[in-house]
C-alpha cells in the first residue's frame, strides 16, 4: 500500500469510526450540525486530507512530531519509531468532524478561562496545540484546543473552545478532542518478562561472560552460580538470590522515554550486557550503552525455531530491533547492579588461637 493509500485508509476507514459516532448522536438528537449550517473548523484539512503528511502535537508535558514514513505514522523526533495509530486516527477524526458553533472572546485576558492560552514552558496548562501539514509543506491547521464547554446543550457530542494560533478570536466548536497525557502512551510497551519466568541470568562485559546464575528452585526462586570468572569472585562464592532476582525489574512492563537508531551508537567491550533466559526458552539480552551522557538500552531476542519463544522473540525484535532506548531510571539501576552485589564470598576460616600451656601439678 502506498503512503497516500495508507493515509486514505486511516482517514476514511479508521477515522470514520469517530465520524460515525458523531453522525449517530446527531441522528439520535434529530440534529446534524453540518446540515444546520455548522462550518467545518478546519476546512482546508477536510478538503485535502489525503495529502496530510505531518502533525505536531504539543502539551504542557511533551511535544511530538508525527510523520508519514513508508506508509506508517512514526514519531520523527524519536528515531522514526512507530506510534499507536489509534491515537493519530482519533485526533484527526475529531478535527475532521469539528464544526463551528459561535464566536467567543478575542480578549487575551479571558483566554485563561477558556483554556486557549499559548503553551509556555514551565507553566501548567490544559491547552493542547495541534499543527497539521501537507506533503508539500502547506500548513492546514494550527490551533489551541482548550476547555470543554458546559453550555453547548443541543447535542450530546459536546463541545470545546478552540483558538487558531494566527487569530485572536476563540470559537465554541461542536466536537471534542484528546491526546495521550504522557509521551509513553503514544508507543507500544517494548516488552515484559515476568521475574518468576526467568530461569537464568548472565552478566557480560561486551562478549565476555563474567557471571551466570541459574534458578534451581522455582518454588523459592533460589539461584546458584553456574559460572563465575576467576577475576570476578573468589572460589566457592554463592549466589546472592535477592539481588539477582531484583535484576528482572529491568525487563518488566518496559516502556521508554526516548528512542534513536542503533547505528547512531558505538558499541564497545565495556558495555554491560545482561541476558535473561526464560523457562520457555526465550533469550533476551539488554545491552547498556553510554552516549551523550545518557544510558541507552539495546535489546536482542532469540528463540528456537518453531517454538512459542521464537514467536515472542520476533515480536520483541519488531518493536526494538532497529532502535536504542532510554528507559526509566529504576530499570537502568536494576540492570546496572554492581557484579559484587550478585554473589556472597565464602567466609574466611579463622584459626583458633593456641591453647595456653598449663603445667600439671605433681
Amino acid at each position: 500500500m502506498t503512503p497516500r493509500g495508507f493515509l486514505t485508509f486511516v482517514a476514511v476507514a479508521t477515522v470514520a469510526v469517530a465520524i460515525a459516532a458523531v453522525m449517530l448522536v446527531d441522528e439520535q438528537n434529530g440534529t446534524n450540525s453540518r446540515q444546520a449550517g455548522g462550518e467545518a473548523m478546519f476546512p482546508e484539512l477536510n478538503d485535502r486530507i489525503e495529502e496530510l503528511d505531518r502533525l505536531v502535537i504539543s502539551s504542557e508535558r511533551y511535544s511530538l512530531t508525527l510523520g508519514l514514513r513508508d506508509g506508517q505514522w512514526v514519531a520523527t523526533d524519536y528515531g522514526d519509531y512507530p506510534v499507536n495509530v489509534e491515537h493519530f486516527a482519533q485526533i484527526v477524526g475529531s478535527m475532521l468532524s469539528m464544526t463551528r458553533v459561535e464566536q467567543k472572546t478575542d480578549n487575551p485576558d479571558l483566554y485563561q478561562y477558556l483554556g486557549v492560552t499559548d503553551i509556555a514552558e514551565g507553566e501548567t496548562s490544559s491547552t493542547l496545540r495541534i499543527q497539521a501539514y501537507l506533503d508539500d509543506g502547506t500548513q492546514v491547521a494550527d490551533a489551541l484546543f482548550g476547555r470543554q464547554s458546559t453550555s453547548i446543550g443541543f447535542t450530546r457530542i459536546g463541545g470545546l473552545f478552540v483558538r487558531p494560533v494566527d487569530s485572536d478570536r476563540t470559537w465554541l466548536v461542536e466536537g471534542l478532542i484528546s491526546a495521550p497525557n504522557f509521551i509513553q502512551d503514544w508507543f507500544q510497551r517494548l516488552l515484559s518478562i515476568p521475574g518468576p519466568d526467568v530461569a537464568r541470568v548472565s552478566i557480560a562485559a561486551g562478549d565476555t561472560v563474567l557471571l551466570t546464575a541459574e534458578k534451581v528452585d522455582f518454588a523459592t526462586a533460589d539461584y546458584e552460580l553456574a559460572f563465575v570468572g576467576d577475576q570476578v569472585a573468589p572460589a566457592n562464592s554463592i549466589a546472592n538470590d535477592a539481588n539477582i532476582r531484583s535484576m528482572s525489574q529491568g525487563v518488566i512492563s518496559t516502556t521508554f522515554d526516548s528512542a534513536r537508531p542503533i547505528e547512531e551508537l558505538t558499541l564497545s567491550d565495556a558495555d554491560r550486557v545482561v541476558t535473561f533466559v526464560t523457562v520457555d526458552g526465550l533469550e533476551l539480552s539488554v545491552r547498556l550503552v553510554e552516549a551523550d551522557g545518557t544510558t541507552w538500552a539495546v535489546y536482542r531476542a532469540f528463540g528456537a525455531a518453531g517454538t512459542e519463544a521464537a514467536e515472542e522473540a520476533a515480536d520483541i525484535t519488531e518493536r526494538t530491533g532497529r532502535w536504542a532506548f532510554t528507559i526509566p531510571s529504576h530499570r537502568v539501576t536494576a540492570l546496572s547492579r554492581p557484579i559484587e552485589d550478585l554473589f556472597i564470598p565464602p567466609e574466611e576460616e579463622v584459626e583458633a588461637p593456641p591453647r595456653p600451656f598449663v603445667p600439671i601439678a605433681p
